[in-house]
């Protein structure tokens, strides 16, 4: 395979996905859905017959340049919530200045719980945050945000807030090793990673609960 044949199948899966993600979201129809399909497929029996790359490549901009236009003449507030999110945003920037707030005030930091300061609960939303920002403008850069993502970067940030305190509760008590001193600093940092890192959380917590268990 050529690399203008494969970069041309891989424009055609890159529109193919964003139609796939739209046509959920409701801003493209069933007509819309089959125009695009039965275009992209005739694109496509053509590359097979190794037709002219270029033309191919043109034609595949025009195809292109159509869904842009069918996406762009909905109304500003369905490419808002559809497109660019803007629900998840709002949410995103307001949780991290209310908890750069309670930080900066320092309160939660005299309240002491499990021998860790409340506050790194907060660390661990702000990984949450970090995690979801990072994968949601990739999604909006690349046209694929499912308005069904919106609960799971909105829920991601409050799981991080309750993995990363409960990371570092388990630090705290000696289940998890560091080389370094246990620290504020340590704590946030391990509260934030943790909240970004849910998966490898996981991991950890289970590979915890299988030592527990056989020296049990």
């Amino acid at each position: 395979m050529s690399d203008d044949s494969k970069e041309i199948r891989e424009k055609i899966e890159a529109i193919l996905s964003i139609v796939r993600f739209q046509v959920l979201n409701g801003m493209l129809d069933k007509e819309d859905w089959n125009c695009m399909i039965r275009e992209l497929d005739e694109i496509k029996g053509k590359l097979d017959n190794n037709s002219d790359f270029s033309n191919l490549a043109g034609r595949l901009d025009e195809v292109k340049f159509e869904l842009y236009n069918k996406l762009n003449s909905k109304s500003l507030k369905e490419r808002l919530l559809y497109l660019y999110a803007i629900h998840v945003w709002l949410f995103l920037i307001l949780g991290i200045l209310v908890a750069l707030g309670f930080l900066i005030d320092g309160y939660l930091r005299n309240l002491i719980v499990g021998g860790v300061s409340a506050d790194v609960v907060l660390w661990g939303f702000l990984g949450g945050c970090a995690y979801s920002i990072y994968y949601l403008r990739k999604n909006i850069w690349q046209l694929q945000f499912s308005k069904y993502y919106a609960i799971y970067y909105i829920t991601y940030t409050f799981a991080g807030a309750a993995f990363g305190f409960g990371i570092a509760i388990l630090v705290a008590a000696g289940l998890v090793s560091l080389q370094s001193k246990p620290s504020y600093a340590v704590y946030a940092g391990i509260s934030f990673i943790s909240g970004s890192l849910q998966s490898w959380v996981m991991s950890l917590i289970q590979t915890i609960a299988q030592a527990i268990h056989k020296s049990d």
